[in-house]
């Protein structure tokens, strides 16, 4: 009899060798998806000897026939079960196992795990002393307490600071270009910076230092760790109040050349009022020179026409005396018609005088009015420079006002402004500094309550354990496995040749024997091709992980262990 074997390879039955001169027929059966068997009909001798030659020799063709077809049949059958299954015995069941660790160090107070115990994830395994990590996390959470309290009054010193500033007005002063205020602010500038490299360190040793007072205080921190931490702070405090020192005696002179420039600049105002004051003055005494000496001139002219007036009022006077007297002696020997020219011309004389006298009243009045126009217009001239002269001191006032308001107000106001803008900036490393502490306070008690909740071990994972070693007493170190625990979650591992890899899919149906239950068949999938990077166990190429179907597996999950070989035949 022929069976066939786990690799679908068909061997003969040692069992039937006795009969092996017996021509044998074959019929080809299917006992089961994917196994062929072969099974032998024999044929007595004696009953084709019994035949006739020709029904022999028809006999024999048909054993021959049937042979034949038998064979083609089962190379058919195998060559199309091999283009639709991948086999392989390079398998084996096995399981994932998992490594329960001590992530601290300390000692075992219990043990609440016993081997083969079957427990569930989350389970309390063993568990630590608790009091040094109790004790932890009492401390940074003080901490955390006293940084938050320092955060707090850093933000309200900040806010102070930041609303201090925001009141003082914006302020601009002359002389900015002005070579000693130019290298005054360039050396409080050094200064300032020089300054500045300190805050930080400085602001973090402040810090620490009112921190570790209150911690030693509490008994939190040994008194050698405030030692060195108050030397940080009295070095840094040291560099910190010479440094300020020589920012102020720099922003001292830097005030003084500003003033000193002011000054300067106070002077040069007055002293153009000065200027403006005596060029009006030489300008009026100009103007007075030229009046008087036009109104002298006026008054010559006046003098010579009253002069000629009278000599001409005079001489008519003369002449009309003369006639008078000469009518008056001559009256009766002169004629009438001479009497009478006589008398025409003593009027004449008259209206002359009267003309001369009313143009003498009016030249004298046009003269009169020169004057009086001079004088008005020199008083005009006058009016104009003092008032040039008042435009120039109001301006020149005005400058000196503001440039003695910047002396006394804007140059403090300013040196004022930037130690405020200082202490600002200094309150915001303060804060920087505390919220840092702030953030280390808060990891450490996070890693201190860590550590008190890894005092007690748990189970990664469902499951049944398998080696113990923890022991009541036993002092335990970080990464130390105390024992291992065994999912109850049983897979095959297979090693396929790389060409069945390439047809290999997740998801495809697989039959599975055991070696330890040869008669009983399983089924599962593939659930994965592990990656070489990944995978613990020493293949060539990566094995592939198949999973039983839980409803097969069933009773027969308590007697198969891990270790156990297997063949599988993956449906492609």
């Amino acid at each position: 009899m022929e069976y066939s074997n786990s690799l679908g390879n068909v061997e003969a039955d040692p069992g039937n060798n006795a009969n092996t001169s017996n021509p044998i027929s074959s019929e080809i059966v299917v006992a089961e998806p994917g196994v062929l068997v072969v099974q032998p009909h024999e044929v007595s001798y004696l009953q084709v000897l019994a035949k006739p030659p020709s029904s022999r020799k028809i006999l024999l063709m048909s054993l021959l026939c049937t042979a034949a077809i038998a064979t083609s049949t089962t190379g058919v059958l195998r060559w199309q079960y091999a283009r639709t299954h991948e086999v392989t015995d390079k398998a084996y069941v096995t399981t994932d196992t998992y490594a329960v660790n001590s992530k601290i160090p300390g000692q075992v107070v219990s043990v609440s795990a016993n081997e083969n115990q079957v427990v569930k994830k989350g389970s309390v395994l063993v568990k630590l002393n608790p009091s040094q990590y109790q004790a932890k996390v009492k401390r940074a959470t003080t901490i955390l307490e006293q940084a938050q309290q320092q955060v707090k009054k850093a933000a309200t010193d900040r806010d102070t600071a930041k609303a201090k500033i925001k009141n003082q007005p914006k302020v601009e002063i002359s002389g900015q270009n002005d070579p000693a205020v130019v290298a005054a602010r360039l050396e409080a500038k050094t200064r300032l910076s020089e300054l500045k490299r300190i805050f930080p360190a400085f602001a973090k040793a402040s810090v620490d230092y009112e921190r570790f007072v209150k911690l030693h205080s509490l008994g939190f921190i040994p008194i050698k760790t405030l030692q060195d931490t108050k030397t940080k702070y009295d070095d840094l405090f040291k560099q910190y109040n010479s440094s300020t020192a020589q920012v102020k005696l720099a922003r001292t002179k830097l005030t003084t050349a500003q003033q000193n420039y002011l000054d300067g600049q106070i002077k040069l105002a007055q002293q153009k009022i000065e200027e403006a004051r005596k060029n009006s003055q030489e300008a009026q005494a100009k103007l007075q020179q030229k009046m008087e000496l036009d109104s002298k001139k006026i008054l010559e002219s006046r003098t010579k026409l009253q002069q000629k007036m009278q000599e001409d009022s005079k001489n008519r006077l003369l002449s009309q005396t003369e006639l008078q007297q000469k009518i008056k002696q001559d009256g009766k020997k002169l004629q009438a018609n001479e009497l009478k020219a006589n008398e025409q011309k003593i009027e004449k004389l008259k209206a002359e005088q009267l003309k001369a006298e009313k143009l003498q009243a009016n030249e004298l009045k046009a003269n009169d009015q020169k004057v009086e126009k001079l004088k008005a217009d020199h008083q005009k001239a006058i009016q104009q420079l003092e008032k040039q002269f008042a435009a120039k001191r109001e301006q020149q006032d005005k400058t000196i006002a503001r440039l003695t308001e910047q002396k006394t107000v804007v140059v403090p106001r300013l040196a004022e402004t930037e130690i405020l803008l200082l202490d600002y900036e200094k309150s915001q490393l303060y804060l920087k500094s505390a919220q840092t502490a702030l953030s280390q306070a808060a990891r450490q008690l996070k890693d201190a309550e860590y550590q008190l909740y890894y005092t007690k071990i748990t189970a990664p994972n469902n499951g049944q354990i398998n080696i113990k070693r923890a022991q009541t007493g036993q002092k335990v170190e970080p990464g130390q496995t105390l024992m291992s625990l065994v999912p109850q979650k049983l897979w095959i591992a297979a090693d396929f040749e790389d060409e069945q890899l390439k047809k290999i899919k997740p998801g495809q149906s697989v039959q599975i024997q055991l070696k330890s239950l040869t008669d009983k068949t399983f089924t599962g999938k593939v659930q994965s091709i592990l990656p070489l990077s990944k995978t613990k166990y020493n293949h060539l190429r990566p094995p592939v992980k198949i999973s039983f179907d839980p409803k097969i597996l069933g009773k027969y999950k308590l007697l198969i262990t891990p270790g156990t070989p297997a063949s599988v035949k993956v449906e492609i």
